[in-house]
């Protein structure tokens, strides 16, 4: 297990900076996928509820150093995200494109819903999160069409991410 998480944040901080580094200074896109929530998704649906939730909260711990987000948002929802989606753990088969493309979907309108709430409850903190806005409904098919190309590129590394069935808690 400290094998999958160990090597599982190596992925998460390399996508991060990805993420934060490039992906996000492409001026020509109105928003950028959230590829760090994909991945989040993809270890705790083949992990369970625990190496979600610890997965989750890294990834919230590395975005919210390398974005100007107020610290601690990040981590609260990607926790939330990788225990949730741990309860489906091993339920789902995320083989093909249309599982993840859904799952990325499912993943994009939660997130949404999540900061919608978080922003009527501390309005000046953070910026209301509109789904039907033009930006944000890029973001969510961008995260439709990435999904299962980040699921197939995280399958490469099957042995080392995932935790097998004796071992697991």
């Amino acid at each position: 297990m400290i094998k999958t998480i160990s090597v599982s944040s190596l992925i998460l901080l390399c996508t991060a900076i990805l993420e934060a580094a490039v992906i996000s200074n492409l001026t020509f896109l109105p928003s950028t996928p959230d590829l760090l929530m994909l991945c989040v998704l993809f270890f705790s649906l083949h992990n369970g509820k625990i190496v979600g939730e610890t997965t989750g909260f890294v990834s919230g711990l590395f975005l919210d150093f390398l974005s100007s987000a107020p610290f601690g948002l990040n981590c609260l929802f990607r926790t939330t995200l990788g225990y949730l989606s741990g309860l489906f753990a091993k339920t789902l088969n995320t083989e093909g494109i249309l599982v993840p493309a859904m799952l990325g979907l499912i993943a994009s309108v939660y997130k949404g819903l999540f900061l919608l709430l978080l922003s009527f409850l501390y309005p000046s903190k953070i910026t209301i999160y509109s789904i039907f806005d033009l930006s944000s409904l890029f973001e969510i098919l961008m995260n439709i069409v990435f999904a299962p190309i980040v699921f197939t590129i995280l399958k490469f590394f099957r042995n080392s991410i995932i935790v097998s069935p004796e071992t697991r808690l």
